[in-house]
This record gives structure tokens, C-alpha cells and sequence, in this order.
């Protein structure tokens, strides 16, 4: 559904003011000391680090809870957006393909899944397809899923991936053999997402 500019802004123009629940969450503050270099900070904050703290995950309850009182009044303009936004995308998305050595690279996406598809062609975009990573099947095993970086080794033989599945931008890295369609046992954990092959196609950084 497609909504025209002047529709869109009435919708906005008529939506209730946010509703105010009586009293918004706050979070308790336990200074924490840290100190680097000689030079002393205090974090009230820092016990929120831990995820599986049973009171911090409290708090993130009564935040949501707080956030979709608030915004009640606005779902209805939500969902509007949201399906204009839906209407406008091609399910069937691909990027533009790249050529490198003889190699042509590109993602795509298949109707009502969420995650991209890494593959390449030999020769040309005529030429049977190689799925290289399917991040739909990457996605499965996980609440949340992002593949951040994706590295071809210069042989074509290997592709690197760095993949967040936290939502912390916290990257596992591993690395696929092409010729097998099997990732390598090896994995790097707590890492960035950059990745870049040495030439001689040994060395990832």
C-alpha cells in the first residue's frame, strides 16, 4: 500500500499525543571506580554490563514495557509506515555483481526470508550459481544475526566472515573452503568485524 505525501502527514498531524505513564524506570547507580593511565573515572552505571544479570535484566523489562506505554498511541501510524516501507522493497533484491578474476560476485535475497545469500558464478552471470554463505541458514541457531564482513582470499579459494551474534558488534570469525563448501575448524572470537587477506592468500588480518 502506497500512501500519498499529504495522507502521511494528516496520519501524523491526527495521532494522540504520547501517552505518559506515572513514573518512568531508574536505574540505581552503584559508583564503580576505573582508573587507566593514573586518571580515575566513576561509572554509576557499569553493573548494566552484565547481560545475564537478573536485575539488569529487569530494568531492560521495565524500559520496553515504559517505551510501549509511551508510544501506544502511535502503533496504528506504525504499522502504516511499516507496510508502505514493505510495499516499496523487491523480495527477489540483488546486488550488482562485481568481476574479479574471472569471478562474478554478488548477494541476493529470496522471497519471505530476512538474510542475504553470498554467491558467485565462474566465467559469467550465465554460468551455474556457488553459494558461498547463506546467512538465512547462518541466522537459524540465533536470536540475532548480522554478518559483518565477508573477504575473499586472492586464490579464490577461501572466503572470511566476521559474524555478530550478540547485537554487540562482537564478530566471530571464520573461514570457508571454497573447493569443500565446509568451514574450517578454527574460530577467532571477541573480534572486529574488518578482515583482509595477505597476497599469498596464508595470512587473514
Amino acid at each position: 500500500m502506497t500512501i500519498p505525501v499529504l495522507t502521511l502527514l494528516a496520519l501524523l498531524l491526527a495521532t494522540p499525543s504520547l501517552a505518559e505513564p506515572v513514573s518512568a524506570p531508574d536505574a540505581t547507580q552503584r559508583p564503580h571506580a576505573m582508573t587507566i593511565h593514573g586518571d580515575t573515572r566513576i561509572d554509576p552505571y557499569y553493573w548494566m554490563r552484565d547481560r545475564e544479570d537478573p536485575e539488569v535484566i529487569r530494568y531492560l523489562e521495565q524500559e520496553n514495557a515504559y517505551t510501549e506505554a509511551v508510544m501506544a498511541p502511535t502503533a496504528p501510524l506504525e504499522d502504516t509506515i511499516f507496510d508502505e516501507m514493505v510495499a516499496r522493497l523487491d523480495p527477489s533484491a540483488e546486488s550488482v555483481p562485481y568481476e574479479l578474476d574471472g569471478y562474478w560476485y554478488y548477494s541476493r535475497y529470496e522471497p519471505g526470508k530476512d538474510y542475504a545469500i553470498y554467491a558467485r558464478r565462474q566465467g559469467s552471470m550465465e554460468n551455474e550459481e556457488q553459494i558461498l554463505v547463506d546467512g538465512n541458514q547462518r541466522a537459524a541457531q540465533h536470536d540475532f544475526y548480522q554478518l559483518m564482513g565477508f573477504a575473499v582470499s586472492d586464490d579464490h579459494r577461501y572466503v572470511a566472515i566476521s559474524e555478530d551474534t550478540m547485537g554487540r558488534r562482537i564478530n566471530e570469525i571464520r573461514i570457508l573452503d571454497t573447493q569443500s563448501g565446509e568451514f574450517l575448524p578454527g574460530v577467532i572470537g571477541n573480534a572486529s568485524s574488518s578482515l583482509a587477506w595477505s597476497a599469498v592468500g596464508k595470512f587473514l588480518f
